[in-house]
């Protein structure tokens, strides 16, 4: 399946962050989860990847999950200035 993440990242003079040179690494790992989940159903045929829209700031990194769909996976972005976040995903 075919994910894409999207998202903005504000730079520290309050623009946004807008090249994919900003990234440092993408990294998907698995994990044990449990809990509650939010349900999406979005899908992408975009190229696999990391892309920028000036349009809306947006970031769109596109993601191959894979042949497993019933799995969970953390998303880790990090960007050169040292920043990271997390995305929890869980497959059905």
């Amino acid at each position: 399946m075919l994910l894409c993440v999207l998202g903005r990242v504000t730079a520290a003079h309050g623009g946004f962050v807008s090249n994919t040179a900003s990234y440092q690494s993408i990294t998907v790992t698995n994990y044990d989860c449990s809990g509650a989940s939010v349900a999406l159903d979005e899908t992408t045929t975009a190229p696999v990847g990391i892309s920028f829209y000036s349009a809306n700031n947006t970031f769109a990194y596109s993601w191959n999950t894979g042949t497993s769909s019933a799995s969970c996976r953390s998303v880790v972005i990090r960007l050169r200035d040292g920043l990271s976040r997390e995305l929890l995903f869980r497959m059905q």
